[in-house]
């Protein structure tokens, strides 16, 4: 019997359920294994408890807890991209981010093209 291959796995923390549904129907559609929460505490929750390949996460840049959950990945597993989403499209808060750990930024709105392209190079 054939292996079958590993689906690579996406943790995606929204607060908004509705986008946060509308990405995981892209991202299971596109053969990845998601997991969906819509709090900061839920992700680190699960993060804690699993292993996965890739977190896409919304970034209120005015919420410290974001910060500190984009921390807390990147402590734990340094080599885990962590793509952020946010409706901030301004230079330094992108600056911030990327020189936090995270792998990509993508501004809202964006395209089912422009995430699955973001997230093939990142797994």
């Amino acid at each position: 019997m054939p292996k079958r291959e590993k689906r690579p796995r996406i943790l995606v923390i929204d607060h908004d359920r509705a986008m946060g549904e509308l990405i995981s129907d892209v991202l299971l559609q596109n053969g990845y294994a998601v997991t969906c929460v819509s709090t900061t505490k839920e992700g680190r929750q699960v993060f804690s408890e699993d292993n996965f390949d890739v977190v896409l996460m919304d970034l209120k840049l005015s919420n410290a807890e974001s910060m500190a959950t984009l921390t807390f990945i990147k402590k734990r597993s340094p080599g885990c991209p962590v793509v952020i989403i946010s409706n901030n499209p301004s230079f330094s808060a992108v600056r911030q981010v990327i020189n936090m750990g995270a792998y990509d930024y993508l501004t809202v709105p964006f395209s089912a093209d422009e995430l699955s392209f973001v997230m093939r190079n990142a797994v």
